[in-house]
C-alpha cells in the first residue's frame, strides 16, 4: 500500500513541476523567450513528458500488483499444502494403509486396540493377515518404537498373553492394558492411531465392524497428530504397562501366570 502511494505522489510532484515550471522564477528562465515556435516546442516536451511520466506510473503500478499478486498466491498455496488432509477408510483399507505406514515410520507408531474381543475372533482373512504380519514389522524394524494400548478383558487375555510372548525381548516394544466402558462393546475412548507425529487414524468410530461404507477417519496433520498424540499419553497414563522395552513387568509375569 506505501509503495503505491509512493508512486502516484511521485507522479503528481514532477506532473505539478513541470505545469508551474513557467511561474516559477528559478525554472522559468530555463523557457527562454516566448514565440510561436518555442510555445509549440514546449507544449510538445511537456506532453511527451507527460506520457512518460504517466507510463512509468501505470507501470510502476502494474509490477507491484503483479508482485503482491505473486505473494498472495504463494502464501495460499502454502497454506493449502498445510491444511490436514483427511479421508473416510474402510477397515480392509485400514490394514493396507495402516501397515504400510508401519513399515515406512521414521520415530514411533503408537497402536490401540479397543474391542472387547481380540482380532483373531471371528476375523476374516485381511484382519488375520494384517496382525500377523504387523508383528513381523514389529520386529524387523527395531529402530522405530511402538506401543500398543489393549483394552483389558476377559475375551482379550488370551491374545495379550500371545502377543506378550510373541513380543517379550523386543526393545522397541511397549504393551499397556486400558480398563474401559466393563462389558460394554464400544469403549469410551477414542481407538487412536499415530504414527510420526504426521498421521492419525481414529478407528472403529462406529463400532469395531464397519457399519456402512466406512469405518475409520485418516487424518494427515501435523497439529491433528500432535493433539492425539496427547490424547493417547492421557489414555497411556491411565492404564497398566505389562511389556516395557520388551521386558514384562510384574503385572505382565500375573497375566502370563494367570
Amino acid at each position: 500500500m506505501k509503495t503505491r502511494v509512493y508512486i502516484a505522489a511521485t507522479a503528481i510532484v514532477l506532473t505539478l513541476g513541470m505545469a508551474f515550471s513557467r511561474i516559477m522564477p528559478s525554472l522559468a528562465a530555463l523557457w527562454g523567450p516566448v514565440t510561436a515556435a518555442t510555445y509549440l516546442q514546449a507544449s510538445l516536451t511537456m506532453m511527451g513528458i507527460y506520457v512518460a511520466i504517466a507510463t512509468a506510473t501505470l507501470s510502476g503500478l502494474l509490477i507491484k500488483e503483479s508482485w503482491e499478486a505473486e505473494q498472495a498466491r504463494a502464501a495460499l498455496k502454502s497454506y493449502m499444502q498445510g491444511t490436514a488432509k483427511t479421508k473416510l477408510v474402510r477397515d480392509d483399507d485400514f490394514y493396507v494403509q495402516f501397515l504400510a505406514a508401519a513399515r515406512a515410520a521414521r520415530n514411533y507408531v503408537w497402536i490401540a486396540y479397543l474391542a472387547p474381543y481380540p482380532p483373531t475372533e471371528g476375523a476374516d482373512p485381511a484382519r488375520l493377515q494384517y496382525y500377523t504380519k504387523l508383528v513381523e514389522t514389529i520386529r524387523q524394524r527395531g529402530d522405530v518404537k511402538f506401543r500398543r494400548l489393549i483394552r483389558r478383558t476377559p475375551r482379550n487375555e488370551v491374545w495379550i498373553r500371545e502377543l506378550l510372548n510373541a513380543l517379550r525381548n523386543q526393545p522397541n516394544m511397549d504393551i499397556a492394558l486400558l480398563d474401559d466402558s466393563g462389558a460394554e462393546e464400544n469403549p469410551l475412548a477414542i481407538s487412536a492411531q499415530v504414527v510420526d507425529g504426521e498421521k492419525v487414524w481414529l478407528v472403529a468410530l462406529e463400532g469395531h465392524e464397519r457399519q456402512a461404507d466406512f469405518r475409520d477417519l485418516f487424518i494427515e496433520s501435523a497439529e491433528a497428530a500432535e493433539a492425539m498424540r496427547r490424547y493417547y499419553h492421557r489414555l497411556w497414563a491411565r492404564a497398566t504397562i505389562v511389556l516395557r522395552s520388551g521386558v514384562v513387568t510384574n503385572d505382565g509375569a500375573a497375566i502370563l501366570g494367570a
